[in-house]
């Protein structure tokens, strides 16, 4: 009975070895990396830059801040901004952007910076509050100092620091938040107190848009010394004017007749309080309030204010309104008069309409360590000039590595000069012919004037004939709806009809051959056409409104890359294929039904009836025989974007992209066998990716290349090491 009772414990003991076993070969191969580097496809900036500092203890070291993406720092020996903020997680992505920043001016090293994070302030955030950092090593590494609070770096009112450090006592860091209060720490971001003598700025009975509470903090030099705090400090609130504290901010008293929707302020060494507000921007010397605001421009909304540090009576203004081609004031007397400066625009980014110069100016700055140096940031880009006072100031572009632009959609041709298309809102999109050189035009240039591409596709067989489906921004209906091109985006012809007036945006597929188009408008049913858009025809026996957002990233339409006139749709758990040019569809398969699914749903390349559908949390799924059956593609956990990419060396079936988790392993991955082996291919945690990663596009014409679009931080590509 012993030795029967051992066997049978050596045989349990042998199961549990053997999963074990097999469990951790499992995490092995899913933990193997294939070496990758990461960059982003050069576009050259394209989002908006509400924050600009220049360190007044270190040359060169200046840093940009986006409303939607990372932070920057500038690399003098390369000449190019690196990010310094892409390392939140998916399970973060309300900390991947920046809503104020502060250098320490007294700091010699230049090492430390703090950052609020957040870019939205509302329950439905994760997580729901931002959370104040602290890096003591130039934005290399943060650390969470326990602040937390609601930041809202992509909502109204972006434009000033709510975060500010003492110029005489770097452990004193001040943060003025939107909703919660006026705080301080007296050690170095270790702890925090809220001061409950000021004031909050707000009028509870607005909506959070517009709860725009404190705008500004800043710091009167003259009233402290080295190692010593300053004792006054001014500070804007949005619905009740400028308070002053002479008392290191413990109390705050309101200063009559301060400007109200206050934005930026500044003091200059005689300790006069320059402040800019909605209709303008105000000086203040200690006892009164006067408007200066350059009179072309009474009334008009200001942002950036700068003065030189090295002569009280210099500054520089500009105003904020939603235009381009906006004056850059210069004043040499304290304000009494100005100046508009005659700028000769010098760029480097040939894509960048001609109007885009001083487009509503975030913030401008003087270069501490070069008398004559300044520069400014505003919808687009970041500028500098050598000689502010010159006659004529000669203004360059700071663009390499700057990547803020949100593409919504990515197609890569299987051949031809073009190596990516794209479709970003706000510019429209570009017909990407490097990875590394600036494009040369958007899409608008080209005849698709005033759209944004939201879908792309080309025919299998024929890869320089593409189409794009366009919209005006943010889902207003326009007269350009479908566009194609012959020559691989040498040319753009827009389709002469839409199937309804209001026809916009929305999702597009063609055919293998060309010779079918289908159209998916946003919030509708589907149509085709046959003669390029001449004429639109309903299809019949297909979901309806399957996309009904502008921005939205789902693709639930796709066609079979060698069947010609077979296109598929997934919604809600049901599989539907046509095979007559989506003239008639029928409902063939069912997947599995889901919330937040996110569908994804291609064609594999060169094999017919290979069709896979991406379902965020609920897998990954296969079909071979054109969606009637599907099996779910084992460890795939969680698959938020995919893709089919070039085949592999020697191999006819594709490669296979994932951003998602396998065996719960957040990463990006690549699968050279259609979805039995995994590698992982990424670089988390550092660098990681950055703002919401929303769509990923593989290379069809480059092995192992593949596209990752953020909400904010621009296109990053990984190639495998060379």
């Amino acid at each position: 009975m012993k030795n029967i009772q051992l066997l049978r414990i050596t045989r349990k003991t042998l199961f549990v070895l053997l999963m074990a076993f097999q469990i951790n070969s499992v995490s092995a191969a899913v933990l193997q990396k294939i070496p990758y580097t990461w960059d982003n496809v050069a576009i050259g900036g394209g989002g908006s830059v509400p924050g600009m500092i220049i360190h007044p203890q270190i040359k060169n070291l200046v840093y940009i801040r986006t409303d939607m993406g990372s932070m920057y720092r500038w690399d003098a020996q390369s000449a190019k901004w690196l990010p310094i903020w892409l390392w939140p997680s998916l399970d973060e992505w309300n900390l991947t952007s920046v809503a104020s920043f502060a250098i320490a001016p007294s700091d010699t090293t230049g090492n430390i910076i703090y950052a609020a994070a957040g870019k939205y302030a509302d329950n439905n955030a994760t997580p729901k509050l931002g959370e104040i950092y602290k890096s003591t090593d130039r934005g290399e590494t943060w650390k969470a100092t326990g602040l937390k609070a609601y930041i809202a770096s992509n909502w109204d009112q972006r434009f000033g620091e709510r975060l500010n450090i003492d110029p005489h006592n770097s452990n004193h860091v001040f943060f003025a938040s939107r909703m919660d209060g006026l705080f301080k720490s007296e050690n170095g971001g270790k702890t925090w107190n809220k001061i409950q003598e000021a004031p909050n700025g707000n009028n509870y009975e607005a909506s959070a848009q517009n709860q725009r509470g404190l705008t500004f903090l800043v710091f009167d030099s003259r009233s402290g010394e080295k190692g010593q705090c300053c004792k006054m400090l001014y500070l804007g609130a949005w619905r009740n004017g400028v308070y002053r504290s002479t008392d290191g901010g413990v109390t705050w008293s309101k200063l009559p007749g301060s400007p109200e929707r206050s934005f930026r302020a500044t003091i200059d060494s005689k300790g006069r309080l320059y402040v800019t507000h909605r209709y303008g921007l105000a000086k203040f010397d200690g006892a009164k309030w006067t408007d200066i605001t350059p009179p072309a421009f009474k009334e008009k909304r200001f942002a950036a204010v700068a003065v030189d540090p090295s002569n009280p009576d210099h500054l520089l203004t500009a105003p904020n309104e939603w235009a381009h081609n906006m004056p850059i004031f210069r004043s040499t007397d304290g304000g009494i008069t100005w100046t508009k400066i005659k700028p000769k625009v010098v760029n480097d980014v040939p894509w960048r309409p001609k109007d885009h110069w001083a487009s509503a100016v975030f913030t401008l700055a003087f270069n501490p360590h070069d008398p004559k140096g300044a520069g400014y940031s505003d919808w687009y880009h970041s500028w500098m000039t050598p000689d502010i006072t010159a006659d004529v100031t000669e203004w360059y572009t700071f663009e390499r590595g700057h990547e803020a632009l949100t593409p919504i959609a990515m197609a890569s041709p299987s051949d031809g000069n073009v190596v990516l298309y794209t479709g970003i809102p706000d510019i429209g999109g570009f017909d990407h012919t490097s990875v590394t050189e600036f494009p040369k035009q958007t899409i608008r240039s080209k005849g698709l004037e005033r759209t944004s591409t939201t879908s792309i596709d080309f025919a299998a067989n024929d890869p320089e004939f593409v189409v794009r489906a366009n919209a005006k921004d943010w889902g207003n209906f326009g007269e350009i709806g479908c566009a194609f091109t012959y020559d691989a985006g040498a040319t753009w012809e827009v389709m002469p009809t839409k199937p309804f007036e209001e026809a916009t945006g929305g999702r597009v597929a063609v055919s293998a051959t060309g010779d079918r188009v289908v159209w998916m408008p946003q919030e509708s049913c589907m149509f085709y056409t046959k003669d390029l858009g001449e004429n639109w025809r309903e299809t019949y026996g297909a979901p309806e409104n399957l996309i009904n957002q502008f921005t939205s990233t789902r693709l639930p339409l796709a066609s079979d890359r060698v069947l010609n006139n077979v296109f598929y749709v997934y919604a809600n758990g049901k599989f539907y294929r046509s095979d007559n040019g989506a003239e008639l569809w029928e409902q063939v398969g069912v997947v599995i039904e889901g919330d937040d699914q996110h569908p994804i749903l291609r064609a594999a390349p060169s094999i017919p009836h290979e069709v896979w559908i991406s379902l965020n949390n609920d897998g990954l799924w296969r079909s071979n025989d054109g969606g009637e059956t599907f099996e779910k593609i084992p460890g795939v956990t969680q698959s938020m974007l995919f893709d089919f990419g070039k085949n592999p060396p020697g191999k006819m079936h594709p490669t296979v992209y994932v951003f998602g988790k396998i065996y719960d392993r957040e990463g990006i991955y690549r699968s050279d066998d259609m979805g039995k082996n995994w590698h992982r291919i990424d670089t988390f945690p550092k660098p990681a990716l950055g703002a919401q990663p929303n769509t990923l596009c593989a290379d069809q014409q480059v092995y192992g290349r593949v596209y990752i679009g953020t909400n904010g931080t621009g296109i990053f590509y990984g190639e495998p090491v060379k």
